[in-house]
């Protein structure tokens, strides 16, 4: 069974809506309403990427299964997080550093390349490189992650004008 496309916007437009919320309640000091800001960019992360998988050609692509290694790989790290086992955090890193390998050999291969081919990379980037600067507790996790999320938000928009995917009942 798969999910369809006006319920995956739905989902999108409902994450939006608490992601201002959520900045509205940072804005005015109000932590009843900024307590769904992270809940909410997870949400919207989650579905808009899985959005843009789902209705892109990668999906279909032979290196989309080397993504399954790096989804392996972070399942495995995040268990040893949990259990506070050593080398969880290069493990992470590891499953997180490999979207972005898979996706730029990806792109290599490609005969053409579209500007949101880039900027899927730059969102695969930014997400990878702000995740693993949480991991580290460098500064800037947040800000890096916020620019991939508006990546995401660009190519999202891109993608429901281009190909008017949400008539669709895939």
């Amino acid at each position: 069974m798969t999910i369809n496309n006006k319920l995956l916007l739905s989902i999108i437009i409902f994450s939006l809506g608490l992601i201002i919320i959520g900045f509205i309640g940072l804005f005015t000091d109000n932590e009843n309403l900024d307590i769904v800001l992270k809940p909410s960019v997870f949400l919207f992360i989650i579905t808009g990427g899985y959005f843009i998988i789902k209705n892109g050609t990668f999906i279909y692509s032979p290196e989309y299964r080397f993504v399954k290694l790096g989804i392996a790989f972070i399942l495995v790290g995040t268990m040893f997080k949990i259990m506070h086992w050593p080398f969880a955090t290069p493990i992470l890193g590891l499953g997180c550093i490999s979207f972005s390998i898979v996706y730029l050999y990806y792109l290599m291969q490609k005969n053409q390349t579209r500007w949101s081919d880039f900027l899927k990379l730059f969102f695969v980037l930014t997400v990878s490189i702000g995740r693993l600067f949480k991991m580290f507790h460098w500064p800037y996790s947040k800000e890096i992650t916020f620019i991939g999320m508006i990546a995401l938000l660009i190519l999202v928009i891109d993608l429901i004008i281009t190909k008017k995917t949400y008539l669709d009942k895939k």
